[in-house]
């Protein structure tokens, strides 16, 4: 997706343009996302002022799916 590529490029320099994801409020890490697309949102994560893309997400899925996929990588 050619997408991704532009708003990589667009939030290295707006780091926290992306709005706080409400599906993760409640982990310990903030996750921000941007909406790239009508049905898929970027995910990543913003620490000591650097870039962390954690996932594409089809918003299409259940919602808790989602959620679970993050949840288990979090602590790798």
């Amino acid at each position: 997706m050619s997408q991704i590529k532009s708003y990589k490029l667009w939030l290295k320099d707006n780091p926290y343009m992306g709005a706080i994801e409400p599906l993760l409020d409640e982990m310990e890490v903030q996750y921000r996302h941007v909406i790239i697309s009508p049905c898929f949102k970027l995910i990543y994560t913003v620490y000591d002022e650097k870039l962390y893309f954690s996932s594409v997400w089809d918003t299409r899925r259940n919602p808790e799916s989602l959620v679970e996929e993050i949840t288990k990588t979090e602590g790798k």
